[in-house]
């Protein structure tokens, strides 16, 4: 017999000594088996895949990916060994806290389904690395192939419902996510994941319930708990939410995410002091988050620590709520401009645009040229901005300039603080000639005060939808504004809310125009006409206080950072008056301070008119 034929053998003998060990546990001497074959026959492409079998089972993922890489080379037309590589890679990954070996998984997994196309298995396999890689449209084709070839599995819908969920595919996400429950009802994951797609497609309630059922299920699923917290916030009793959110940092406190939540839910109930620090608290555990910086940030501005905040608020730009512009030219910091030309530009709201393009004459004291980009609906009404040399629309070519500066970076570049805000008004102004065709058109008798009580709600963003539900009003709820002697209410609304008009409460009478408002220069007209605008926080409060007149706000319980906290003027303008709800959604005490103070205001303009 020849000297291969005999190693041979001897592998054969090892190798077979090798699987018996494995089947009675003892994995260490089974791994010595087997690597004593591969050294009497470094062919035997067996022995390394067992050999990495072994070598996984004891954990020792670096040593059974060389295992694995062995019998693949030695058998690439085998789909096993490809595989085990891939898990082992994936493993390998996760026991170093790094997800540096999921490409080369990624990989391993690939060359698996070039031998077994059919192996549903590796393509849960692929789905769940390349989600893992932040790819979600390749894992849902793979996770889509997984169901396909095995429709009995739970683990490839509830994946194929994550990666959905990822693409904002929230309606095919509760679709995929149910199957996988109906598949496996005790899948804690699911269940979550589910939740996850119900709050995309707001429907919170049964959000809430999926993840009660995903908590109940796995009692130490962290995440679940922080999800929980966050539907139950939405629903508003944020008395139980805090409850949840605190669990949640029982459970683990080393994660960001439930300290965040707590602070979410502190500054909902109006104890901002201590959201900020439970923010502070998270941002200590994910300094590179930016959504907790940013929550960060608002409660410090919130709290008017203005030198913090501004700085803080900088991290809006990596939160996917605010589109960078990616212009070449630099952001400007507040140096002299010696003739330079800036480009001011709005990043969020109307309302904002409204609010902080009072830094323009600002910006133009600095000594440049001052360009200012805008939303449509503003552009004619901010050409008459002192200091602005042109104003374009958003989507338009834009001038040539050297420097930019967003809007709401301006504060910062200012180093704004509170007894430095530039609160002189106005600093907006209606056409003359505009504004006196609306008053062609207006009662000249009575207080003329401008009504607008609801936002807009944004369809798929539940976070601002949320907000929108607390600010916003149905007419039906100014009902104590009825019947006051002498004032005459004009509708400031557009949009949907507007169709209540056709149903106002008895004795509120409100005249609409509002069909022959086009932009927001047309409203400014209008408003120029009124002796007050009354509202909730929306835009035209800020165009109102922008153009000086006299504006009372309805302002949430849970207020926009701008309002600071107990106060009922505002600093950013000075003819401002805010109604703050005594508790959250409940608007009565606020409504009726209001009324009792329009009655007022009534018969002191009545009492003033010659």
């Amino acid at each position: 017999m020849s000297s291969p034929d005999l190693a041979r053998m001897r592998a054969t003998v090892l190798y077979n000594a090798g699987i018996g060990l494995h089947g009675q546990g003892r994995l260490e001497d089974a791994a010595t088996a087997f690597r004593d074959a591969v050294e009497a026959d470094p062919a035997f492409a067996e022995a390394h895949f067992n050999l990495g079998n072994t070598l996984a089972r004891c954990g020792r993922w670096d040593e059974a990916v060389a295992a694995y890489r062995a019998a693949a080379g030695l058998a690439p037309a085998a789909a096993e060994p490809s595989f085990a590589l891939g898990v082992a890679y994936e493993q390998l990954g996760y026991a170093r806290a790094a997800s540096g070996r999921l490409a080369e998984a990624t990989a391993a997994y690939r060359a698996a389904l070039l031998f077994r196309p059919e192996a549903s298995a590796a393509h849960f396999a692929l789905g769940k690395a390349l989600l893992e890689q932040g790819r979600p449209a390749d894992a849902v084709v793979s996770f889509a192939r997984a169901a396909r070839l095995d429709p009995a599995s739970a683990d490839a819908f509830g994946g194929l419902g994550s990666a959905l969920r990822r693409l904002e595919r929230y309606a095919d996400a509760v679709e995929a996510c149910a199957v996988a429950i109906r598949l496996r009802p005790g899948g804690a994951v699911a269940h979550a994941t589910l939740g996850d797609a119900l709050q995309g497609v707001e429907r919170m309630e049964e959000a809430v319930a999926a993840y009660r059922r995903a908590v109940a299920l796995s009692p130490g699923f962290l995440q679940a708990y922080v999800q929980l917290g966050s539907a139950l916030l939405a629903l508003e009793p944020a008395e139980e939410s805090l409850a949840v959110c605190r669990a949640a940092v029982m459970l683990d406190p080393a994660p960001a995410a439930p300290h965040n939540n707590v602070g979410n839910v502190l500054k909902a109930l109006g104890r901002v002091e201590e959201a900020e620090q439970a923010f502070a608290a998270a941002v200590a555990r994910a300094p590179q988050d930016p959504l907790v910086r940013l929550n960060h940030a608002l409660a410090l501005l919130t709290l008017a620590r203005f030198e913090e905040g501004w700085e803080a608020y900088e991290a809006r730009w990596q939160t996917g709520m605010v589109r960078p512009r990616g212009f070449t030219q630099p952001q400007w910091a507040g140096e002299p401009l010696e003739g330079r030309t800036i480009l001011l530009h709005a990043e969020q709201g109307m309302g904002d645009t409204l609010h902080f393009v009072r830094y323009g004459p600002l910006v133009a004291a600095r000594g440049g040229r001052v360009l200012l980009e805008v939303q449509k609906p503003l552009l004619r009404l901010m050409r008459g901005v002192p200091g602005i040399e042109r104003v374009v629309a958003q989507g338009d070519p834009l001038p040539e300039f050297d420097l930019h500066a967003p809007l709401l970076g301006l504060p910062r570049a200012f180093a704004t603080r509170l007894d430095s805000i530039p609160g002189d008004v106005p600093y907006l102004r209606a056409d003359s000639a505009e504004a006196g065709a609306w008053r062609a058109r207006l009662p000249a008798d009575g207080l003329r005060v401008g009504l607008v009580w609801a936002g807009e709600a944004r369809k798929g963003v539940p976070h601002a939808n949320r907000i929108d539900r607390q600010r916003s009003l149905a007419l039906a709820q100014l009902a104590p504004l009825a019947g006051i002697p002498g004032v005459r209410f004009v509708s400031l609304q557009k949009g949907a809310p507007a169709e209540q008009l056709r149903d106002p409460p008895a004795g509120l009478d409100v005249i609409d125009l509002m069909d022959g408002v086009g932009d927001f220069a047309d409203t400014a007209a209008l408003v120029a006409n009124l002796d007050l605008v009354v509202g909730v926080d929306t835009s035209v409060i800020h165009l109102a206080g922008a153009l000086a007149k006299p504006v009372w706000v309805l302002s949430r319980f849970d207020g926009c950072w701008r309002w600071l906290l107990g106060r009922d003027d505002s600093p950013w303008y000075p003819t401002m008056r805010l109604y703050r709800q005594d508790r959250p959604l409940d608007w009565t005490g606020a409504i009726a301070r209001l009324a009792t103070d329009l009655r007022a205001y009534a018969t002191a303009h009545e009492s003033a008119v010659p």
